[in-house]
């Protein structure tokens, strides 16, 4: 390590007005760039590796031609397999018919003839008309399927929620929820009766005195 050329004693205060300039550095002929300027040229294109190359005349490949017998086999080889796959049915050509294609599209010159009678607006199905049926699996006996009508209403559990449509809610009415007295939990010992068999605890209880 080459040491600054003003020297200074041992913990001595480095002055703060010295510059980096004021550093001498070494000899700048031993630098890098300095040897490379000294490499004999010519020396080095003499010994370089791309002189040992010898190139001959000779070529180490081959261009294939195909004669024109060769042209026409593949040719007709290419029109065999395209008409092998025309023959075969396309799932995905636009011209076959598909699933559920309106009539509309399958034949768009034929005119399709509207429905005769007269229309009217959806209202609810009669149930005189449209009757259902259920059937016992045991004895095959054929029930007609009606709603208890005559101010008879079937009572629902206070935890089934009812219809929400005006028509069928008037037919559903739900039960109070009553609690049960077997169900009931107490916090005292208050209304234990008496002569009920309690379980002894299997650990004392401390009281402080």
């Amino acid at each position: 390590m080459i040491s600054p050329s003003k020297k200074r004693a041992v913990l001595l205060s480095k002055s703060i007005n010295q510059k980096p300039g004021n550093i001498k550095k070494g000899n700048e002929l031993r630098s890098p760039s300095k040897r490379r300027s000294q490499i004999d040229t010519n020396y080095a294109l003499r010994r370089s590796p791309i002189k040992t190359i010898q190139i001959t005349t000779s070529t180490q490949f081959s261009v294939y031609e195909e004669t024109p017998e060769e042209r026409d086999q593949i040719v007709r080889r290419h029109k065999e397999i395209h008409d092998n796959i025309s023959v075969a049915s396309d799932e995905n050509s636009p011209s076959q018919v598909k699933e559920n294609l309106s009539p509309t599209k399958l034949y768009p010159n034929v005119r399709v003839p509207l429905r005769e009678g007269q229309r009217s607006t959806l209202k609810d199905l009669s149930l005189d008309e449209f009757k259902g049926y259920i059937q016992d699996p045991l004895t095959d006996e054929i029930i007609p399927l009606t709603l208890p009508l005559g101010g008879k209403k079937i009572s629902l559990p206070s935890f089934v929620t009812p219809p929400r449509n005006a028509k069928i809610s008037a037919f559903f009415s739900t039960k109070p929820q009553e609690q049960n007295p077997e169900t009931m939990t107490s916090r005292s010992t208050d209304d234990v009766h008496l002569d009920k068999v309690v379980r002894k605890l299997s650990f004392r209880i401390c009281e402080d005195k």
